[in-house]
């Protein structure tokens, strides 16, 4: 099929990788362009090149009707104990009703299966075709192709932590071509994604120039190869009997590993020190306090929201839009405090809960919290990730009273501040108690407001080192690997914002901790969702999720009372380990067998 017009039109309306594709993709494409129109130059060639990264993860709300995933305006981490999605419009109800099912995924989950694969199919077509350009150089043929490669890598990858085996394309199927595919068995499926990220690997460089920030190098083969050995390490694949049983027991091979194996630690510890060992010695590094001229807790906030060339942390990022300088953007307001946006992530007190003290213990009363003062003494990364009750965020002063109206938090703010602003005037506004700070950019909440860059952190190192610390500690079952390096790179992550490091621990205090610092260091970045899911530990999701309740004491309005009361049951099936395949893709007949639970 010659005229590919559908994907030419991706490029005005997709998120990309690099913070330059605004000035690659200027003008929408003319009607008059074909395949081989496009394989008729070098610049034609790189447009569909950089149309390919789309395929990379965005994990910020998106606009209803985007094409990457038609209706998606969630955030990952509001279907799990992180958050709630606030409107009742918003998509991750789904999951909490546990509504979400073979005939609503496509519309309704984090990704849609079906443009996954066409995103596979241009890959194909372009790595078949890019020899035909007359004016690429061989060095330039061989760069696309290898970074066609690794965005095909870094596809099924994707598909692979979600559904299991798929189907495995390994080149652009004609309209004619008997495309009956089955589903590749788990462990063939890892060996396509290791192969194709060999082959990669060959012809990507080791850096990029400015201008080409956000396209592959050797960095990213890397890091999706440690990402790759630790998914079927860990307990959900690294199993001859999986969470349920598919209909035919032959087909258990499709969702896990088939035998329990601990040697998969030893080789998923093996691609992260190699990751690692291969980043630091190109100046990658934890973002520290002095990067960012202010503290720990600072050097946290910004590693995740700060661009490559200023954060030697960031490994990978994406992007939708840049210089938004007004809160009332659509990208800003999506997730943005709800008064100010649609607050598509509110986080719970289930979450709050669940962080520590600065001191390294859990939040009892026997070891100094108070229950009155609710907000004081924790894991300063709580604070980098919630705006509760107090909270300065950009300009103003956020009041999460309920009923507060702004006359009542003038008057009542010990420090008269007059900058104030009511963040739960009504309860859809603010269901739990707390609006997000983690990712958010404040300098559009400013007076007068500065521009920012809404990015998703896609890879950074602290993931990498915990990741390492893991593996360590169940391949050696405990942290006493020879070289110590397990309480190395932990104690790395989780003194980084001033919590205490650890030492002498057991094999299952460590993997608490190691789990603890998951969930702290890579909050509300999309990361729990799958984490939980490895360890087959998701059935947390199914916890009543608590709001966070404040009022006035009436006898004293300088004073707060505090409470909690149930938002709402969620449910959580054993099915919902992996996702469904779209019953449109099952009707069609060509061989694709279902997860279990939703046939």
């Amino acid at each position: 099929m010659k005229n590919i017009l559908f994907f030419l039109l991706l490029i005005s309306t997709i998120p990309l990788g690099f913070s330059s594709c605004n000035d690659f993709l200027e003008k929408p494409p003319s009607t008059e362009i074909t395949e081989d129109t496009i394989f008729s130059n070098v610049l034609n060639a790189k447009k569909m090149l950089y149309t390919l990264y789309s395929g990379i993860p965005y994990g910020l709300p998106k606009q209803q009707g985007s094409t990457l995933y038609p209706g998606w305006r969630s955030m990952l981490s509001a279907t799990t104990d992180e958050g709630d999605g606030g409107p009742s419009w918003a998509v991750c109800h789904q999951y909490h009703m546990g509504a979400l099912n073979a005939s609503n995924v496509n519309g309704n989950a984090d990704f849609n299966y079906s443009y996954c694969y066409k995103v596979i199919r241009y890959c194909w077509k372009f790595i078949e075709r890019i020899v035909e350009v007359p004016d690429a150089t061989n060095e330039e043929k061989k760069q696309f192709t290898a970074e066609a490669k690794m965005i095909l890598a870094m596809q099924y990858y994707e598909l692979m932590i979600r559904l299991g085996g798929v189907p495995y394309v390994d080149h652009a199927y004609t309209a004619v071509e008997d495309w009956s595919l089955s589903r590749l068995p788990l462990s063939e499926l890892v060996n396509k994604i290791d192969a194709l990220i060999d082959e990669a690997m060959i012809d990507l460089p080791e850096d990029r120039p400015g201008e080409e920030q956000g396209r592959m190098t050797q960095e990213f083969g890397y890091f999706l190869r440690a990402r790759l050995k630790m998914a079927i390490a860990r307990p959900l694949f690294n199993t001859g009997t999986p969470y349920l049983s598919m209909k035919n027991p032959a087909d258990n091979q499709l969702i896990c590993m088939g035998t329990e194996d601990r040697e998969r630690y030893k080789q998923a510890a093996d691609a992260c020190k190699s990751a690692i060992m291969y980043l630091e010695n190109r100046g990658h590094r934890l973002l520290q306090a002095e990067d960012v001229n202010g503290t720990g807790q600072d050097a946290y906030s910004m590693a995740c929201k700060t661009m490559n060339h200023e954060n030697p942390e960031m490994i990978y990022y994406t992007m939708k839009a840049k210089n938004i300088s007004s809160k009332w953007d659509a990208w800003v307001a999506e997730y943005g405090p709800r008064v100010e946006g649609n607050g598509m992530l509110q986080p719970t007190e289930n979450f709050k809960r669940k962080f520590q003290l600065n001191t390294g213990k859990a939040q009892t009363e026997e070891n100094g919290y108070d229950p009155q003062k609710p907000y004081e003494g924790l894991d300063p990364r709580f604070y980098a990730c919630y705006i509760y009750n107090g909270s300065l965020f950009g300009a103003n002063y956020y009041s999460l009273v309920l009923g507060d109206n702004l006359n009542d938090a003038r008057k009542y703010d010990p420090n008269k501040n007059s900058n104030w602003m009511v963040g739960r005037a009504s309860t859809e506004r603010c269901r739990t108690g707390y609006h997000l700070r983690k990712l958010v950019h404040e300098g559009v909440y400013m007076n007068p407001a500065s521009p920012v860059t809404p990015i998703w952190p896609y890879m950074r190192l602290a993931e990498l080192y915990l990741m390492y610390a893991e593996a360590l500690n169940e391949y050696y079952q405990g942290p006493n690997d020879p070289g110590n390096e397990c309480y190395s790179y932990l104690n790395k992550v989780r003194t980084r914002c001033g919590m205490p490091a650890v030492s002498n621990l057991t094999y299952e205090e460590m993997k608490e901790i190691i789990e603890y610092e998951w969930m702290a260091e890579f909050a509300f970045e999309g990361h729990r969702f799958f984490n939980m899911r490895q360890w087959k530990k998701a059935e947390v999701f199914a916890e009543p999720i608590l709001s966070f309740n404040i009022s006035r004491n009436p006898s004293n309005k300088y004073e707060f009372n505090y409470s909690t009361s149930k938002l709402e049951d969620r449910i959580f099936e054993t099915k919902f380990y992996l996702y469904p395949f779209p019953l449109s893709e099952i009707d069609m007949n060509y061989g694709l067998i279902q997860n279990p639970g939703w046939e």
